[in-house]
């Protein structure tokens, strides 16, 4: 899903934020927050599932 244009309004984050896990994952950094943001970005999981 295009969030910027389902909202009318920039989305940051949405371009970098799998290639920010990427880099992580390539030098072993647990980045959780960044994960539960992108899976929400791409529609992966909703607001209600991303709380612990």
């Amino acid at each position: 899903m295009d969030q910027a244009a389902s909202t009318g309004q920039t989305t940051e984050g949405v371009k970098s934020a799998e290639a920010i896990l990427g880099l992580a994952r390539v030098h072993d950094v647990e980045m959780p927050i960044t994960g539960v943001v992108s899976a929400l970005l791409l529609g992966r999981v909703t607001f209600a599932r991303s709380r612990p």
